[in-house]
């Protein structure tokens, strides 16, 4: 995909998104990371991006605080949160919080991409495990690669998650796309990227 048609765009990025950077040079509007593992073994790299970032509270000492970094609480209550400062509840992924932060800013649009909602590895959703090879769940090998401790994904939950904010949006008169190539994402109406500009 042609990222760089996304430059005059707002975007959400999500966690290690920014290796994509060097390839194609693309850098999102905003980057979102929520999960422990990763902020405590990447904490550095993301505190030196240059855009706002949304992190998860339980992870403020690995990561400087700069006026372009904000931090907040998980609710563990499932529910969609208007007002981040209340928490928000994860949904199981960090892109549901994306989500909650783009209608708490009042997008009415929006477009996922890369959302594949399907990843090949065995285990308990949550269990934490170490990768010993290079990472084929997603756009960079790196991005979870040899070495590096990550949490099992729990699939029913973001689903769940995702039709939560699907209603949420409807009720608001908003809508969420999936504008991505493939995957097993299935909630939301599929709309070509392509077509988009």
């Amino acid at each position: 995909m042609d990222l760089g048609r996304l430059r005059s765009e707002h975007t959400f990025g999500l966690n290690r998104i920014y290796l994509l950077a060097e390839r194609t040079g693309f850098l999102p509007s905003f980057l979102v990371a929520v999960n422990t593992l990763v902020l405590s073994q990447f904490g550095r790299e993301i505190e030196a991006l240059p855009m706002p970032k949304f992190l998860g509270f339980d992870s403020r000492d690995d990561v400087r605080a700069d006026p372009l970094t904000f931090f907040f609480k998980h609710n563990p209550t499932p529910g969609f949160y208007h007002h981040f400062h209340y928490g928000l509840w994860h949904g199981a992924t960090v892109t549901y919080v994306a989500i909650q932060l783009a209608h708490f800013m009042g997008f009415h649009k929006v477009y996922l991409i890369g959302v594949d909602h399907h990843f090949e590895c065995q285990g308990q959703p949550h269990e934490r495990q170490t990768s010993l090879q290079a990472d084929s769940n997603h756009f960079d090998p790196a991005y979870f690669g040899p070495g590096i401790d990550w949490h099992l994904p729990d699939l029913e939950t973001s689903e769940a998650a995702y039709r939560i904010a699907k209603i949420q949006f409807r009720e608001s008169g908003r809508l969420i796309v999936n504008a991505g190539i493939g995957g097993d994402l299935k909630v939301f109406p599929r709309v070509s990227f392509d077509s988009l500009f």
